[in-house]
């Protein structure tokens, strides 16, 4: 056989072992895992604007937009048991609502009939969007979650579901899973308490962070009704996860901390903008980042 044959041959195989690693669809695979790859639509590098947020919004939990209306976004924070709507396009508080007692409230939603808020020991509280400042309107589920911590809360519009992830819950310690809960609302805003669980194999995510640990900690949920995908923030693993509606994951965008302090809450508004709340950390104030969709 020639040097020239052999040379060809050589190249054949490299080729033919490279193919093996990325299948003809554009899909990666991860060991026993194949995970359909997207591209991110959002620059986290450039916000379209940042909004300074007064002091009473300095402990900023989660946000949340009406589905059909993108001028007011609504907030909660994690020490006082309020609602606040603010109005982006007078950039300040509009309105407040005192619905619980002071505790830790980490997210809220909302499909424009009422608002659900999450607490960090799984107590949901819900009420009435127009809630006219009635006090009596508000009801708590608790005792719905098993034990743990929770921070992220979002609604799924197309099969009016709310879903639960867990930030730290004994199930998910030693079996390096990120797992959540399904519950299917109903027309008076109440849901059913029996839920369905999924989880996510951490491991399928070390296609894009390949020093991710054992466990992640979300911080925020948010649904992305245009693409059908679902976007999970990590304040402490400082990355932004895309998933598809049934919490494969599809893209993952690390960032640092100089562009967010402490990001705890998410939200995608019907013009499919993409809106993260800071809380003040050791700035010096709290911030809202919104991005422009580059699709």
């Amino acid at each position: 056989m020639s040097k020239n044959t052999l040379f060809l041959f050589y190249l054949m195989c490299i080729w033919v072992l490279s193919s093996c690693q990325t299948s003809s669809n554009g899909q990666q695979k991860s060991k026993d895992n194949t995970i359909a790859v997207s591209s991110f639509q959002y620059d986290l590098n450039t916000s379209q604007k940042i909004y300074t947020l007064p002091a009473v919004l300095d402990e900023i939990s989660g946000i949340t937009f009406h589905p059909q209306h993108t001028e007011v976004i609504y907030a909660i924070q994690d020490e006082l048991g309020k609602l606040y709507s603010y109005s982006l396009l007078q950039e300040k508080v509009i309105d407040e609502f005192t619905f619980g007692k002071s505790g830790d409230y980490e997210d809220v939603a909302t499909d424009g009939k009422y608002f659900y808020v999450l607490k960090s020991n799984g107590d949901i509280f819900y009420f009435p969007f127009d809630h006219k400042n009635d006090k009596s309107n508000v009801q708590v589920i608790k005792n719905l979650l098993p034990k743990g911590e929770y921070e992220s809360l979002a609604i799924n519009p197309s099969n009016n579901t709310l879903h639960v992830l867990c930030k730290e819950c004994k199930v998910d310690k030693s079996n390096g899973t990120l797992t959540g809960y399904i519950f299917q609302l109903g027309e008076n805003g109440s849901f059913n308490t029996t839920y369905k669980t999924f989880s996510l194999d951490i491991n399928s995510l070390k296609s894009w962070k390949s020093d991710i640990g054992k466990s992640i900690k979300p911080s925020a949920i948010t649904y992305n009704a245009k693409t059908q995908e679902w976007f999970i923030i990590s304040s402490i693993d400082k990355f932004l996860l895309v998933t598809d509606s049934d919490f494969n994951p599809k893209n993952l965008v690390s960032f640092q901390r100089r562009q967010f302090e402490q990001p705890e809450g998410l939200a995608i508004n019907t013009k499919g903008e993409l809106f993260i709340s800071s809380e003040i950390g050791d700035s010096n104030s709290a911030a809202l980042y919104q991005f422009k969709s580059e699709i």
